[in-house]
């Protein structure tokens, strides 16, 4: 899945860039055979359910799909400070910028960013110098949050039949939830919430809780709501 985050991104750069300074990107592939693909790659990184953009030689956002823009908003791990990306925590930012320099120079990096028990992992890639405006340029993709994998959850219980109840335990296993933690939380006895699980495990065919949650976590991305416009931020 990163490497075709990766490639998807670093085409959108090139893109991105070529039209900014008027500049048509070297053909790759069926690029110049396609000169509409351009918005079809675009809605592919919005179909990805990672947050990710692509930063320049100046750590400012090229591109960024639509979570990606999100992380900036509220208390996510990375802010935009004089339009460029830095890390929220001052106590990390030494790290995202020598991780970034790092990676700009060719490479990948991981990064766990935020509070100790509940760190964002964060990747960094080089975009490498297949065009002319990617040198210098990295990938930023982010760990996906449950907000983009309910989609796909939602799509995993209509498939096996899960009723309300069975997808509000499901969804609580999956952000890391005991059945004890699920009861308290619902007003519903444990031996309710077991009970519901076991549903879930029959119907989905898993063996156990932990073989529910692999199949989970590998979930494809799916998009919540159609893309109709370009998330690129100019």
């Amino acid at each position: 899945m990163f490497r075709e985050v990766e490639a998807s991104a670093r085409r959108i750069a090139a893109v991105t860039n070529a039209d900014r300074v008027g500049l048509k990107p070297e053909p790759t592939g069926r690029l110049d055979e396609a000169p509409s693909l351009e918005p079809m790659l675009r809605m592919l990184v919005e179909a990805i359910g990672y947050p990710l953009m692509v930063l320049d030689s100046l750590q400012r956002p090229i591109h960024a799909n639509a979570p990606g823009w999100s992380v900036f908003d509220g208390d996510g791990v990375l802010q935009l400070r004089d339009g460029r990306v830095v890390a929220s925590d001052a106590m990390q930012q030494a790290s995202w910028a020598l991780a970034v320099s790092d990676c700009m120079a060719g490479g990948q990096r991981l990064l766990m960013l935020g509070d100790e028990s509940a760190a964002v992992p964060v990747a960094i890639s080089a975009l490498g110098n297949a065009y002319p405006m990617t040198i210098g340029s990295v990938l930023v993709v982010l760990g996906r949050s449950m907000p983009y994998l309910m989609p796909a959850v939602l799509a995993f219980s209509e498939r096996y039949g899960l009723t309300p109840a069975e997808i509000r335990v499901t969804s609580a296993l999956l952000r890391g939830e005991s059945p004890d933690d699920v009861a308290a939380l619902n007003q519903l006895s444990v031996h309710t919430v077991r009970t519901q699980i076991r549903s879930v495990l029959e119907k989905t065919g898993c063996t156990s809780q932990r073989a529910l949650l692999l199949r989970l976590s590998a979930l494809p991305p799916m998009i919540a709501n159609p893309v109709t416009k370009s998330s690129a931020r100019v």
